[in-house]
């Protein structure tokens, strides 16, 4: 049992904190998860890059000490500086077909289960997984045409459509990782079941993300074998235009950046934050630490994108950190990594590394194929010194 456990560490916890209930017990078995990785991780070697953020974000906090902050601010940020201050927090262990199978799986049988209103799976969801959102199953009509999907979004047990579908996007990033030679028709068929899901919460940046993995895959592999994937979801597309489905929320790119648009909303409301006069520089460039008093100190209810929250957290200094350690990543050359760093276009909208459950996925999947990375330089290495 415990070799099991070692041997699968890196999937039992991507697993179980994927699919693990928004509460606090949940939130502790996640920490008890991070603290298990780190014993059993070799080596002790930090990133400077990541030690960088940490930093930022001790002084941010030091900056505003005397700030009150929720206990739930402060176990998120808690959890940021762990996953920094230790990266890489696991080394490598191929993610199983398995492990995706499951997860993929449960969260369609969510979604279909509110779609057409099958009373005992949503029994079911909703005892488990308390509805915090708007988007839950008592608000979801009920699916009878394709029409519905105009004005309706199923988040299934996310409850929340954009962070539904995040997680479905990391999860298709690993699969075409961990499964890019595998034959056409099923790298087509998987990846259908992926877009349907990612179509039913109705997320622009789903399917944004969805179509940039794809052509982002092919173009660093140069695999020609997915030309014809392409053209498989190109008819699907045109399909849905016959259909006159192009005015869907989901397929309306463009309705996101007018006026009153998504995009256009959370570029305002960041433009406000940095137009308010009690804004000084020390905050500017340091940050305020928490998002709970967003309102008590400058009138802003929420900013709703991770990149502002974040920028609002820890500030100029607190986003250059970021992109400083991203930066680092991107010059190792790795198409891993490459694709897993795609997740990040959600940092506009729901966020990536503010999110309590996303940040530790995100750096668990980034420590993993980081290590792949390291590993298989490694043995380059020996294998050159032998000549």
């Amino acid at each position: 049992m415990i070799r099991f456990i070692n041997n699968n560490i890196v999937n039992l916890s991507f697993l179980i904190v994927l699919l693990i209930p928004p509460t606090t017990i949940g939130f502790v078995i996640q920490f008890i998860l991070l603290f298990f990785l780190l014993f059993i991780k070799k080596g002790k070697k930090r990133e400077i890059f990541s030690l960088v953020i940490f930093i930022s974000i001790i002084i941010s906090f030091l900056v505003n000490i005397n700030e009150e902050s929720s206990f739930k601010n402060n176990f998120r940020v808690f959890n940021l500086v762990l996953l920094f201050l230790f990266f890489p927090i696991c080394k490598y262990e191929k993610i199983k077909d398995i492990t995706l199978y499951i997860a993929l799986s449960f969260i369609l049988i969510s979604q279909f289960s509110i779609a057409y209103r099958i009373t005992g799976a949503i029994n079911f969801f909703d005892a488990i997984y308390p509805a915090r959102e708007i988007f839950n199953s008592e608000y979801a009509k009920e699916l009878t045409s394709i029409q519905d999907l105009e004005s309706y979004r199923y988040a299934g047990l996310y409850r929340n459509p954009n962070i539904c579908a995040e997680y479905l996007s990391l999860l298709f990033i690993v699969f075409i990782i961990e499964n890019y030679n595998k034959k056409v028709l099923f790298m087509t068929f998987i990846s259908t079941v992926f877009f349907i899901s990612i179509m039913l919460t109705g997320s622009r940046t789903g399917v944004i993300t969805f179509l940039s993995v794809i052509f982002t895959y092919f173009f660093l592999t140069k695999k020609y074998k997915y030309f014809v994937s392409i053209i498989a979801f190109g008819l699907f597309s045109l399909v849905f235009n016959i259909w006159n489905l192009s005015e869907f929320r989901v397929f309306n790119i463009y309705q996101g950046f007018q006026e009153r648009g998504s995009f256009s909303m959370k570029l305002n409301i960041l433009m406000t934050y940095l137009n308010k006069p009690n804004l000084d520089i020390i905050h500017f460039f340091l940050g305020n630490f928490t998002i709970d008093n967003t309102f008590s100190i400058y009138k802003i209810s929420m900013f709703d994108s991770g990149t502002s929250n974040y920028f609002y957290s820890f500030g100029l200094i607190g986003l250059f950190s970021i992109a400083l350690f991203y930066w680092y990543l991107l010059t190792l050359k790795n198409k891993n990594v490459y694709l897993l760093m795609l997740i990040n276009l959600f940092a506009i909208s729901s966020g990536v590394l503010i999110i309590y459950r996303m940040s530790f996925l995100f750096i668990l999947l980034l420590s993993n194929y980081y290590s792949l990375h390291n590993q298989r330089k490694y043995n380059d290495s020996i294998i050159s010194s032998n000549f």
